[in-house]
């Protein structure tokens, strides 16, 4: 999840953000509007709504969200090993 926060409240909306039940990680970024970027992991859509809309949105500093969902998870390990193919 993409977070623009209001500058002031950065460090303590990331400390707050990962507090939240179904918030694995909470990151500050630079370089763009977003502020912080927020790792989600739950079972269901409906239980993604709850952790922005009943979490995060309602935390006093957060200005704008952007909610990205992420079909699979690929890790540089994964990669190296479907290549392994071509080497042999």
């Amino acid at each position: 999840m993409l977070i623009n926060a209001a500058p002031a409240r950065i460090a303590s909306l990331a400390a707050e953000i990962a507090e939240i039940r179904g918030v694995r990680e909470a990151h500050s970024t630079a370089g763009s509007e977003v502020a912080l970027v927020a790792l989600l992991a739950a079972e269901t859509h409906d239980q993604i709504a709850g952790i922005v809309t009943e979490g995060i949105c309602t935390l006093d500093g957060v200005l704008t969200t952007q909610t990205l969902i992420s079909f699979r998870r690929f890790s540089a390990e994964q990669t190296d090993q479907a290549f392994d193919i071509f080497s042999e």
